[in-house]
């Protein structure tokens, strides 16, 4: 009985070693492809913010405009951190009814539907402040800008220049 006793208790010991290897192997991998994100990133920041700043300077934006277009930014960023919250908050309620013993279909339609509903609103959000940044344009400058550059403009809000396109949210 002691051996018997022995051999599940150095069983569990070598299970509960391996698994904390196997674990500590993947959060080592796991932080090494966050590093490597991170640095591509960086990377691809930087060159956009160069490509940004020579675009806002082919522009000739004023200072003016530029503290405008930062209004806009921080507005919007504002009111999409609320969307994006309500938005994460659906999600994990339709987790919570997905561990419910008998599923409610309704209620998950209903939290679908108000995620469907709120990510309209913050593309319309993100639309109405592209909107807004173009009209901070003059003639002259939205001439120049034709509307491959439109898009590209919004990049500049790695500048903090101007509102943010939407990305899925996080």
């Amino acid at each position: 009985m002691k051996n018997k006793t022995k051999i599940l208790t150095f069983t569990i010991m070598a299970i509960v070693l391996v698994i904390g290897t196997f674990q500590l192997s993947y959060a080592q991998e796991n932080k090494a492809i966050k590093n490597q994100k991170m640095i591509h990133q960086k990377e691809n920041r930087e060159q956009e913010m160069l490509n940004m700043k020579n675009l806002a300077e082919s522009l000739n934006l004023s200072a003016e405009q530029i503290t405008e277009l930062k209004r806009i930014n921080l507005g919007l960023e504002k009111d999409l951190l609320e969307l994006k919250k309500n938005i994460q908050l659906s999600h994990l309620g339709i987790k919570e009814l997905l561990l419910d013993k008998e599923l409610n279909l309704e209620e998950i339609k209903l939290e679908w539907q108000k995620i469907a509903d709120l990510e309209v609103e913050l593309k319309l959000m993100n639309l109405e402040a592209m909107m807004a940044a173009k009209k901070i344009l003059t003639p002259e400058q939205q001439e120049r800008l034709s509307k491959e550059n439109f898009y590209r403009m919004f990049c500049l809000k790695k500048l903090h220049l101007l509102p943010e396109f939407p990305r899925k949210y996080r």
